[in-house]
């Protein structure tokens, strides 16, 4: 496989909480404000690319918002 057929992997919002070290309920906040990128599966639950979440982790590392 090359990396053209490669996916981004999508965390839940329970991942994406755990790497942030808050409430699932914060992360699903931060997405309804437009502070943390996401897609929304057919099925209606909001995704988070991890390159993405590692990126805002990285940047505002020691903040209490991504």
């Amino acid at each position: 496989m090359n990396h053209a057929d490669e996916q981004p992997e999508l965390l839940t919002t329970a991942e994406t909480a755990k790497i942030f070290r808050v409430a699932r309920s914060t992360v699903i906040s931060w997405a309804r404000q437009g502070l943390l990128p996401y897609i929304t599966t057919p099925s209606g639950h909001l995704r988070f690319h991890r390159a993405t979440v590692q990126r805002l982790l990285k940047e505002h590392h020691g903040s209490p918002n991504p």
